[in-house]
């Protein structure tokens, strides 16, 4: 990752890209726009955003996944999604790294998980905001992506100390939804979230921390249909609070936080 690279002020008609020859971003206006949107507009919070997303896509680079390379890639689901969780987890560690290096309360350890938090609810509303044609239907592994990191939140919100918050972000976490009524399409396989397959009941699943499987159904106090439909309507602050009352429910099983003797081995 350079340390001289700088943004180009001069719009630019693609998306976005990296010049390794004069170390500058190009960046569109659409993409501006969409990540002040994300923040309504705070400057600093803005800042944070863009650097988020220059962190992720240099890992990008690393991945061999560029502007030049990703034709179709979405047709590799599993593969993007490891990525894209690996390049998010890139980000926000290295957003810590920088922001320490220039505030000197962040290297207390409840000032920064706090910074954790708030820039895991960043990436969030930054999905959102570049998914702002997203309807009733969508893809399966874009499903799993919000979902994997509004578990991640909720576990952050609970996390007692700093360690053990980094622990979370050493694997990706596994967070799904069942009985979603599914189909291939152009390459990718979606899910109508209005709509149910007939056979089977609707269910969350969730790897814990200790690689058991916890699955619930819809009850009074986390609706599934709810869930499908605060995903519908982009309402980020109800899918936060459906994934702490999951929290909630998981926590007597164990696993919700992880081990520092990490998971159970098997005998």
């Amino acid at each position: 990752m350079p340390t001289d690279a700088t943004v180009d002020p001069e719009p630019f008609k693609g998306e976005y890209g990296f010049d390794w020859t004069t170390r500058r971003w190009r960046l569109s206006d659409r993409l501006l726009v969409g990540l002040d949107k994300a923040v309504d507009g705070n400057e600093t919070q803005s800042r944070e955003l863009i650097r988020l997303f220059m962190f992720h896509e240099y890992l990008h680079d690393h991945h061999s996944l560029t502007k030049n390379t990703a034709g179709e890639v979405g047709k590799f689901a599993n593969c993007l999604e490891y990525l894209d969780y690996t390049a998010d987890t890139y980000a926000l560690l290295h957003q810590l790294d920088l922001s320490r290096m220039q505030d000197s309360s962040l290297l207390d350890d409840a000032n920064a998980r706090r910074f954790l938090i708030r820039q895991v609810e960043l990436v969030l509303r930054s999905f959102w905001a570049f998914d702002e044609d997203a309807g009733e239907v969508w893809q399966v592994r874009r499903i799993r992506r919000y979902m994997n990191w509004y578990w991640r939140l909720a576990q952050l919100e609970n996390g007692t100390d700093l360690d053990s918050m980094m622990l979370l972000f050493t694997r990706q976490p596994h967070v799904e939804i069942g009985g979603l009524y599914q189909v291939g399409q152009a390459r990718r396989v979606v899910a109508f979230l209005h709509r149910c397959e007939p056979t089977t009941f609707l269910e969350l699943a969730i790897v814990l921390e200790h690689d058991k499987l916890f699955r619930t159904g819809t009850s009074p106090s986390a609706n599934l249909p709810a869930l499908l439909q605060a995903f519908i309507r982009h309402d980020h602050e109800s899918i936060k609070q459906f994934f702490r009352t999951v929290y909630d429910l998981a926590t007597p099983y164990g696993g919700v936080q992880p081990s520092r003797s990490g998971p159970a081995q098997l005998n």
